[in-house]
């Protein structure tokens, strides 16, 4: 393929460099003279392993072509990926002041071009970008109509010191189109990236470019988190470092797709109850944990969030599918449900609750005192079946995935009135109602 590269910073010189070396012929394009000098010259303009000898070849065998000219590289490519900075401006946003320039100098450019070329943002942005930023200015500076030009969303995964491996080895080629078919633009994905056909995985582009940022949040997360983990262990003598190094060997629950799907505050007899003890330990320590305070703060946020969802309907005969702090226990402990039930009913709400895995009169121990202690008369708050909470609620509450609940809602004739709390946009919706006119209620989906 014919590949024009703009911006021939780090990403942009990495990238030009491992897809000449793929045999691709790319045309590297950067406003910066210095930078296109070094590159004709058949040197990098970053310091990274492995990449001095994939510019290098590439220049020598004709396969990295070095111009400052947009309409050069743009004429001569197939394909253009955008790969320049997007810094933090004073605000803490992304300034995409080089995104504009350089759709300005693409769609320029490409006024002088006859048929459909691809655009590929490679650069991180805020959700939206390519569709509401990107597209536009190509749109307007090239006067083609939006159908001559297929803008798509590439975001880099690439690590500094070892980000030739991290492109050959790469989890995932994530892809994000504007377009829900994207099957014109496919071939040419599927040939840049050849090598890993078999990881790409399409996206809305909104969703591509939210995943960038987000992926860089949770390792910073983690870093942070690991830090403050290696604070603790080492005021109190223990091997940081090998703790961690165990932790991580856990590929079930630590590390993997477990706990990582939003829904839910979490609860139960453990995740909190640990928290408050790591928490605790530090203190006595007097060794300040930020993160790891403000994660049951973040939860007791997240609750607040959904019981005002609940309050917002206007609904005053409340139906909660599932009692317990998970489907397929009968734990109660910390369940946010069972929280969420004792403030309904302490706010005059009238709440019945069907949770089949919850028999009243089997719960003991701990599970029945902390029940008691918060909702004293659960018996009476519990349907016998599915059919009694239906005829008993003017709003029914969903905390489970799968539910026979559910199933009678999603196919029933009548509409339901419903609320999904595993849904984080219905939450929004409720809680930041829009006022369309002729709207009965800004909260509900009917089932």
């Amino acid at each position: 393929m014919r590949i024009s590269v703009f911006g021939l910073g780090y990403v942009g010189c990495v990238t030009s460099g491992c897809l000449a070396r793929d045999g691709h012929t790319v045309y590297a394009v950067d406003i910066q003279k210095s930078k296109v000098e070094r590159i004709a010259s058949g040197l990098p303009t970053v310091v990274e392993n492995g990449l001095d000898p994939l510019i290098a070849t590439g220049v020598a065998e004709g396969r990295i072509i070095a111009c400052s000219d947009a309409e050069t590289a743009v004429h001569n490519s197939d394909v253009s990926i955008i790969c320049v900075g997007t810094p933090n401006a004073n605000d803490g946003s992304l300034d995409l002041s080089a995104i504009q320039s350089t759709c300005r100098s693409l769609g320029l450019a490409l006024r002088r071009k006859s048929g459909r070329h691809i655009v590929i943002n490679r650069s991180t942005v805020p959700p939206g970008t390519a569709a509401d930023v990107v597209l536009p200015l190509l749109v307007e500076a090239s006067n083609k109509p939006e159908n001559e030009i297929g803008v798509l969303v590439v975001p880099e995964f690439l690590r500094e010191g070892c980000a030739i491996a991290d492109y050959d080895d790469p989890p995932f080629v994530i892809v994000g189109s504007i377009d829900e078919d994207y099957s014109v633009d496919a071939p040419h994905i599927e040939e840049m990236f050849s090598r890993f056909r078999d990881r790409i995985r399409w996206l809305p582009s909104r969703e591509a470019e939210m995943l960038k940022g987000l992926c860089n949040v949770f390792h910073a997360m983690k870093v942070s988190f690991a830090n403050e983990i290696g604070s603790l262990c080492s005021a109190i003598s223990v091997d940081g470092r090998r703790v961690m190094h165990e932790l991580v060997q856990d590929t079930k629950l630590n590390i993997s797709p477990a706990y990582l799907r939003p829904g839910l505050p979490f609860g139960g007899s453990c995740l909190p109850k640990d928290l408050r003890m790591m928490i605790s330990m530090a203190q006595s320590e007097n060794v300040d944990l930020p993160l790891l305070r403000g994660i049951l703060a973040s939860n007791d946020a997240h609750l607040q969030r959904a019981m005002k969802a609940i309050t917002a309907s206007g609904r005053r005969r409340i139906g909660i599918d599932g009692l317990s702090f998970k489907a397929g226990t009968d734990d109660l402990r910390e369940s946010p449900i069972v929280l969420m039930a004792e403030y309904l009913i302490g706010k005059g709400f009238d709440v019945l609750i069907y949770d089949p895995d919850v028999q009243v009169s089997f719960l003991s121990g701990a599970n029945q005192k902390y029940v008691q202690d918060r909702l004293p008369h659960l018996s009476c708050r519990m349907a016998k079946s599915p059919e009694d909470l239906l005829e008993h609620s003017e709003l029914v509450v969903f905390t489970r995935d799968k539910s026979t609940i559910r199933t009678i809602v999603a196919n029933s004739i009548s509409p339901i009135d419903s609320l999904d709390l595993n849904s984080l946009s219905a939450v929004y919706d409720a809680v930041h109602p829009k006022h369309d006119i002729g709207a009965t209620s800004p909260v509900l989906a009917a089932g």
